[in-house]
């Protein structure tokens, strides 16, 4: 008879949650150009060279934003909160509505 007692290993296992797995068929499956499927694959794994990757490796420089020049540059900075960034895919959106 196996007897089941409390152990923290088991009460982690049920705070924290599940995984979540990434849909890298959705990157690499449908037919895009092949330079964007690898820009989009580097830019979620965090590795375009940006600013604060680049200091991570040794270079010295300023990390500011290129385009606003107003915070840190990052991956997510630079993709999706900077504000001229995010007023390019607000536009980008408007033109694929209107072609649509």
């Amino acid at each position: 008879m196996e007897k089941k007692g409390f152990s923290v290993q088991s009460y982690y296992h049920c705070l924290s949650p599940p995984p979540m797995k990434f849909p890298w068929r959705g990157i690499w499956k449908p037919r895009v150009h092949p330079r964007v499927a690898f820009f989009t694959w580097t830019a979620v794994l965090g590795k375009l060279p940006t600013a604060d990757n680049l200091r991570k490796r040794g270079m010295v420089m300023v990390n500011r934003c290129c385009l606003c020049k107003t915070a840190a540059e990052s991956v997510d900075h630079l993709l999706i909160h900077c504000p001229l960034a995010r007023e390019m895919w607000t536009l980008s959106f408007l033109f694929l509505e209107y072609l649509a």
